[in-house]
């Protein structure tokens, strides 16, 4: 999940107040869920804090709805880490802990494999714009050897060459 978290923010909030980085609540929302750390990030508390607010319960494994505490994902391992939904830290955030909620868009950093995604499809479009602006050579294919393989199937092996008039020319 860290790589959910985006850029941290070069200005911060003012006090009592949440910045969630827009990389937590993409237009998918409905799916993501935040690990412990995530939540410390955007709650500005301490690790120890985002335990003491969750709700566990040292026998049960998934405790009822508590408005009043921060109620993580259900589980179906006690030993699976907590998970908490956006909407859940975002409802925790107002009703609990008073924090005015601020959503800052902030475009994604420059990767390398952004880079050089971009440097495949500006090579891409460029071998696209030749082939539409060269006209196709009169080629035909000419079986050059026909083997038999060691399982017992042919194999072809083909080489396109230019008819007869032209190969003249080229030599």
């Amino acid at each position: 999940m860290s790589d959910l978290l985006g850029p941290a923010a070069s200005t911060s909030p003012p006090p009592g107040t949440i910045d969630l980085d827009p990389a937590l609540v993409p237009a998918h929302a409905y799916d993501v869920y935040l690990s412990v750390e995530a939540v410390q990030q955007q709650l500005r508390r301490s690790r120890a804090s985002v335990y003491r607010y969750a709700n566990t319960h040292p026998e049960i494994l998934n405790p009822p709805f508590d408005p009043q505490k921060l109620n993580p994902e259900v589980r179906s391992d006690r030993d699976a880490p907590l998970q908490f939904h956006v909407r859940e830290v975002r409802r925790f955030a107002q009703d609990v802990l008073g924090l005015a909620l601020t959503l800052a868009v902030q475009p994604s950093e420059e990767t390398t494999t952004h880079e050089l995604l971009r440097a495949v499809l500006t090579e891409l479009q460029s071998i696209r714009q030749l082939l539409e602006t060269t006209p196709p050579r009169n080629v035909s294919p000419k079986i050059v050897e026909i083997a038999v393989g060691d399982r017992g199937y042919c194999r072809r092996y083909i080489t396109m060459q230019p008819p007869a008039e032209e190969s003249a020319s080229l030599a």
